[in-house]
């Protein structure tokens, strides 16, 4: 049934997109049902990403757990280094794999053609998504120096790629802000931040 529906849907887009091909500019009900596809595609794809990360800490830790008992410290200290490398490369793979999610998000906004009502809007989220994606190649270029649990942490929570986050969710609801002020009710999965 979801493949059914999924089938539907972009079917129904890709009319939508012929049709704004044809005439340049979508409708606004054409655009911000083509934005709000591409963005809960982009959702459910950055989700399982998130739930696949956790996953792999959460068996990491077990692993990690069984090794903390041991009466000897070189079996402890080899258990943290390998939870350490596994929450390092766990990371790099994430951040490398959302950044190939907002890059195919940021080509699908290109590819639209925003009706002049929320033109400014859209190319404000636009930028957003691009300087996330260079947010996210400096991010892993700062985790890949990391050694310690402690400095992925600082690395994550001081990155650029978490203010680009916040950016990147307010310009979001900015554009369904947009729809609604125009009468279209939209979700395109902003998420937090301002």
């Amino acid at each position: 049934m979801r493949s059914r529906r999924h089938r539907i849907a972009g079917t129904v887009l890709s009319a939508v997109l012929v049709m704004a091909a044809c005439s340049g500019r979508l409708s606004l009900d054409g655009y911000f049902a083509a934005l709000e596809t591409e963005a809960q595609l982009l959702d459910r794809n950055t989700s399982d990403l998130s739930h696949n990360y956790d996953a792999a800490i959460v068996r990491a830790l077990a692993v990690f757990s069984e090794s903390v008992t041991a009466p000897d410290q070189a079996v402890v200290d080899e258990a943290l280094a390998a939870l350490t490398t596994t929450a390092i490369s766990e990371t790099i793979r994430t951040f490398e794999l959302t950044g190939a999610e907002l890059e195919r998000f940021g080509e699908a906004l290109g590819a639209l053609k925003p009706p002049g009502q929320v033109e400014a809007e859209h190319q404000a989220h636009q930028d957003a998504v691009a300087r996330a994606i260079e947010a996210r190649t400096k991010t892993i270029a700062v985790i890949g120096q990391v050694e310690t649990m402690e400095q992925l942490d600082a690395a994550l929570t001081a990155s650029e790629f978490a203010t680009s986050q916040l950016r990147l969710a307010g310009t979001c609801r900015r554009l369904e802000a947009g729809g609604l002020r125009l009468g279209l009710l939209v979700d395109l999965r902003c998420g937090g931040g301002g």
